[in-house]
């Protein structure tokens, strides 16, 4: 399953007018030199983390422009999407959660929200952000919010209901590929084998680079006993994944279906 969070080169352009907007909305109690040098920080802070890739100078920039100015949203967003990429999920919660106690209809900030409750399990939580998201017109990445959504419902075991979701993400957004995949996985917890196959096989149909479908289908294969079939599609998996989670999973699969 893939999760996405907000596109960088999105959120790079509603940074960048963010940063020309910054002292919009402060509070009266913050000094004007107080949002100036916020604002410098919140520079310095995009330019490590999106042009050096330097995520601990851009850690570093972002706390220091809310150690002067705590109520700018895109800081806060910015500072969740640090220790999001640096895996440190339940502080990337606490930004993301102020960003839009700053800004309600920050939705790039909802959607990030919904994804890290996704990473960490948390799935009432997830379906919360996602169905609230899925209900507004605004919203830029409807279809993802719906995979999303099917996602959390189908590890909460309500297969029909993720499916519902599923098929929901591939009519707004036909070429998105993790819903055609999700909604295989759905279709097999379904006992609709046709069904998947013909899913997995639009995922990868859209998406040839795409692992994961490869490896669904692999099983699907070799659980109607199919071995020829199941070690292609594992095989291409293994090729295209290499020694990723799902390359590795691949391999193990490689190995069990190769058996006598």
């Amino acid at each position: 399953m893939s999760i996405n969070f907000c596109k960088f080169n999105e959120y790079k352009l509603i940074l960048l007018a963010s940063l020309l907007l910054i002292t919009v909305a402060c509070g009266p109690q913050i000094k004007e030199s107080q949002i100036k040098k916020a604002a410098y920080h919140h520079r310095l802070a995009y330019g490590h983390f999106f042009e050096n890739g330097d995520s601990d100078a851009a850690l570093q920039e972002a706390l220091l422009s809310l150690q002067f100015n705590p109520d700018v949203a895109e800081v806060h967003m910015l500072t969740g999407l640090i220790y999001t990429g640096r895996s440190d999920l339940l502080k990337a919660l606490k930004y993301y959660r102020r960003a839009i106690e700053i800004k309600p209809d920050y939705y790039e900030a909802k959607n990030n929200l919904g994804t890290v409750y996704l990473s960490l399990g948390m799935w009432q939580k997830a379906i919360e952000v996602f169905s609230d998201l899925s209900q507004i017109d605004e919203y830029r990445t409807p279809a993802m919010g719906y995979n999303n959504l099917g996602w959390a419902y189908y590890k909460l075991a309500q297969y029909e209901v993720a499916k519902k979701y599923f098929v929901n993400a591939t009519q707004l957004n036909p070429r998105l590929c993790p819903p055609h995949n999700n909604l295989g996985l759905a279709y097999i917890e379904l006992n609709d084998e046709e069904r998947a196959e013909r899913s997995l096989k639009a995922a990868i149909k859209i998406c040839p680079q795409y692992a994961e479908p490869h490896l669904h289908l692999g099983q699907l294969y070799a659980k109607q006993a199919k071995q020829q079939k199941a070690l292609s599609a594992l095989e291409t998996c293994r090729r295209l994944a290499k020694e990723s989670d799902v390359g590795l999973r691949c391999s193990g699969l490689l190995k069990q279906v190769n058996q006598p």
